[in-house]
């Protein structure tokens, strides 16, 4: 059995004449309803039909919120905005023109900086053990700079002073590309 929700659906898209023709029943019935209601009450017909149009209230405000009870509202909202802007869009090619070539560059930008970030910030590092990889810095007294790219001879200072970084042969390899006497200490 399909569900309600469903069957809402596909009446709203494949039988759409029909359910707008079962809506329109559905508000004659209630007004009829009521109009009957105020005719027992001592009404003349003709009255009690316009005093329940006027209890009722309006009857776009009905038909719209049972449009929108029915489901698949958003596709028809959505498909209805889309048409609304092909056509402002024909009707102005310029603007079209220059709103796509915006919205091609903005998507390439977004596109080409979330690749940067992935690669850069997300991604780990290509070395084993990269979890295991200091950053070291310096301090300069005579700037008042706390934070200064440590240096190839910093680093073997700091690593005779203190050993608590295992030595690696991918240090070592970048302490030599820094300078001639870093290669011959690292050695």
């Amino acid at each position: 059995m399909i569900p309600a929700y469903f069957r809402s659906l596909i009446g709203r898209f494949f039988y759409r004449s029909r359910t707008e023709r079962d809506l329109e029943e559905e508000l004659q019935s209630h007004i009829n309803f009521r109009a009957d209601a105020l005719e027992r009450s001592g009404l003349t017909r003709a009255e009690a039909e316009r005093r329940a149009r006027l209890d009722f209230g309006s009857p776009e405000r009905f038909r719209e919120e049972c449009r929108e009870s029915i489901a698949g509202n958003f596709i028809d909202t959505l498909m209805q905005d889309l048409r609304f802007s092909v056509r402002t869009l024909a009707k102005h090619p310029v603007f079209a023109a220059v709103a796509i070539v915006t919205l091609a560059i903005g998507i390439g930008m977004s596109t080409l900086m979330l690749s940067v970030v992935e690669d850069v910030l997300i991604r780990p590092l290509p070395y084993a053990n990269s979890d295991r990889l200091y950053a070291i810095y310096a301090r300069s007294d005579s700037t008042g700079q706390t934070r200064v790219n440590a240096s190839g001879p910093d680093y073997l200072d700091f690593a005779n002073k203190i050993n608590p970084f295992p030595t690696s042969p991918n240090i070592s390899r970048v302490l030599r590309l820094s300078g001639p006497e870093s290669a011959n200490q690292s050695g």
